[in-house]
């Protein structure tokens, strides 16, 4: 009714107690009391959102006669359910805009964990995050309203905050770690009341967290890169990891050695060629074969630039091809072309089995959002990785002979 029940006051300066209030009666209690200058209701209807939550008198002050009439804040107190409970009367989204320092960010995590129990469909909280050093009073008082007005105007969700308080701030650097910080995320939502949200919130942090897992399961590998296969050797492993390229080394075995298609003509013929140039090859390699079965590298090569395919030819067979790959030189011996083939067949038979199950298995992963789910996804995936390193090795130390 814009009457007075307590008088509140804060000290200028250095001292205790920093703030002090009326003693508590009927009508006033801290902890279901906000602070907010009376202002006439023509202020109120002309001021849209946002609704801020400040940490102090004077940061509602300063606001306030910033143009940011609707601005709140406790008495000198955390914020309490209570006082959530009546600013969600008026506001069913709030922003919580404390200090740019360690306090206010521990403040704001306070507020954040008290909020859970409270969470209904539609209400929520926001938070801001200041400049280090700075809280609102200050950097309106600077003439940073501008800023000030960008901050509010980008802030962040309840489940943001309690994701860079749990996990982003903790120790995730080995398995155990990592487990601890789920087990400890999982605690926190059983604080959650209402079972649709705290589903929501599950699965919400279940992505972020296989995300994050992925993330950091590259980064751990990226750490051990003083290793042979993943240092020394880093542009084969991408190499390898290309689909196109194990094309490249089939393709580059055949036309060196084409007397193999008399064994491997059906896995040629299976060969999953997406470039319209590569399957005019086939197409063409095919025929001139089954015209001349005594054809060679040497003869074989000729009929094919006349058939237009100088410039697929030297996409294939070059340097690169054989620098990883030397069973597929001209020059390698009709058993080293044959293993080698067997080989690199194997690895695209495999890549493409591991495809679909990897496929399947994230289409698992995005359902389910186990840790199990994870698990076998990530298993599959290193063993693609595996499969490739296992073939380069011994490709490798050949080519270092």
């Amino acid at each position: 009714r814009g009457q007075v029940i307590a008088f509140g006051r804060r000290i200028l300066g250095e001292g205790q107690p920093k703030y002090l209030n009326s003693p508590e009666s009927l009508l006033f209690a801290k902890r279901r009391t906000l602070y907010k200058p009376v202002l006439p209701s023509s202020f109120m209807t002309k001021t849209p959102p946002p609704f801020l939550i400040v940490e102090g008198y004077m940061d509602v002050i300063t606001l306030t006669q910033a143009g940011f009439y609707n601005t709140v804040a406790p008495l000198g107190t955390a914020l309490t359910e209570e006082q959530l409970q009546e600013i969600w009367k008026i506001s069913h989204e709030p922003i919580l805009c404390f200090d740019g320092d360690e306090a206010g960010a521990r403040a704001a995590y306070r507020a954040a964990n008290r909020a859970l129990p409270l969470l209904k469909p539609g209400y929520s909280l926001q938070f801001v995050t200041l400049p280090p050093g700075e809280d609102p009073d200050s950097l309106v008082r600077n003439g940073d309203k501008s800023v000030f007005n960008k901050i509010v105007n980008t802030p962040h969700s309840l489940v943001e905050i309690l994701w860079q308080n749990n996990v982003l701030k903790q120790r995730t650097d080995t398995p155990e770690h990592l487990a601890l910080v789920r087990k400890n995320f999982e605690e926190l939502l059983k604080k959650i009341h209402d079972p649709s949200i705290r589903y929501l919130y599950k699965k919400t942090f279940d992505s972020k967290f296989f995300k994050f897992l992925s993330q950091t399961s590259f980064q751990l590998r990226q750490k051990k890169s003083n290793n042979n296969f993943l240092e020394a050797n880093l542009g084969v492993r991408t190499f390898f990891d290309s689909q196109k390229r194990q094309r490249y080394i089939l393709l580059a075995i055949l036309l060196n050695h084409c007397q193999l298609l008399h064994e491997v003509g059906e896995q040629f013929a299976a060969l999953e060629l997406p470039e319209p140039e590569f399957k005019k090859l086939r197409d063409d390699l095919f025929l001139l074969f089954n015209h001349n079965p005594d054809l060679d590298g040497k003869t074989l090569k000729p009929h094919l630039l006349e058939q237009g395919h100088l410039e697929t030819l030297d996409k294939i067979l070059t340097e690169d091809t054989y620098l990883h790959a030397s069973f597929a030189r001209p020059n390698a011996s009709i058993e080293a072309a044959k293993k080698g083939w067997k080989d690199i067949w194997q690895l695209v038979r495999d890549s493409s089995h591991i495809k679909n199950d990897v496929s399947f298995l994230r289409n698992d992963l995005e359902t389910t959002m186990t840790l199990e789910a994870w698990s076998k996804f990530r298993a599959l995936t290193e063993q693609s990785l595996l499969a490739k390193k296992d073939i380069f090795e011994d490709e490798s130390e050949k080519s270092k002979i």
